[in-house]
């Protein structure tokens, strides 16, 4: 594999290892066709369970689109994650689940000035999974919070 510029990514969301390349495109139902040049690949060392994976795959963000009230959330599993951090942020911090929301979108979809919308998109192997949804739930709350 050759190595790409930086700039080679613009404009393409990491995904992962190629199972998350394969749940991807079977949950997108995307064809070889859709995928022309939507796809790039860099090296990146990943651990799934004892199986070892020295690539990491990235989409184009036009193959993207949001899932439920997420703008956010690019793929079944980052939805329930969204849901799951809303879910204890009413439980835990007594906001309504429309203020939980909104709260979340407002963390991640919303875009900073002149920038792209979502600002971020949860898919795949994504960064936020490091944390737990009680974790998220905590932050947003708290810097939701009225002074």
């Amino acid at each position: 594999m050759r190595e790409a510029s930086a700039n080679e990514f613009v404009g393409y969301v990491p995904l992962g290892p190629k199972p998350y390349l394969d749940r991807f495109v079977i949950e997108y139902r995307l064809t070889g066709a859709q995928l022309q040049h939507k796809i790039r690949r860099r090296r990146a060392s990943f651990w799934i369970g004892d199986e070892a994976f020295d690539v990491e795959y990235l989409v184009h963000e036009s193959l993207l689109r949001s899932h439920g009230e997420f703008r956010c959330a690019g793929d079944a599993q980052a939805l329930q994650f969204c849901r799951d951090t809303a879910d204890k942020m009413v439980s835990g911090f007594g906001m309504t689940r429309d203020e939980a929301v909104a709260a979340i979108n407002r963390q991640w979809s919303d875009a900073e000035p002149a920038g792209p919308r979502p600002r971020v998109w949860i898919v795949g192997l994504d960064i936020i999974y490091h944390e737990t949804p009680e974790y998220w739930a905590e932050r947003i709350s708290r810097s939701n919070a009225s002074p």
